[in-house]
């Protein structure tokens, strides 16, 4: 590193800090593609902080049910509200739920109507004759 670039990281390192936050904190989780919109929202959340992985990583999750995602502490800063652990707290016990979307059931035209796929094969081979 040369002089100039040590003396000006010297200088950024005095008044930088690193922010921390505790587990299960509400965290506000900035998110560019609602940013760069005229008046877009640059800020949303509130999100729980689950787990620290290292001093500036962290993962969240938006609600109980939600998927986990991993954030850098960068895009984190700390939810200032009173009532964003509403739906937290009306969901302690996560072990007797089970979400409605967690298993689809897919219905097929061919499985409730009555042509079968041998029917339609024959019917396309006959008009193509």
């Amino acid at each position: 590193m040369s002089g100039a670039a040590k003396r000006q990281k010297s200088y950024y390192d005095q008044n930088s800090e690193t922010s921390s936050y505790d587990v299960n904190s509400l965290v506000w989780r900035y998110y560019p593609p609602t940013a760069n919109t005229k008046l877009g929202k640059n800020w949303v959340g509130p999100y729980k902080i689950v787990a620290k992985l290292s001093d500036i990583v962290y993962t969240l999750q938006k609600s109980p049910f939600d998927k986990a995602i991993q954030v850098n502490v960068d895009h984190l800063k700390p939810y200032k509200g009173t009532n964003a652990g509403a739906l937290w707290s009306d969901c302690t016990d996560t072990n007797d739920y089970t979400p409605s979307n967690s298993v689809e059931t897919v219905h097929d035209s061919f499985s409730e109507g009555a042509a079968s796929f041998s029917e339609i094969d024959e019917d396309a081979l006959a008009v193509a004759r």
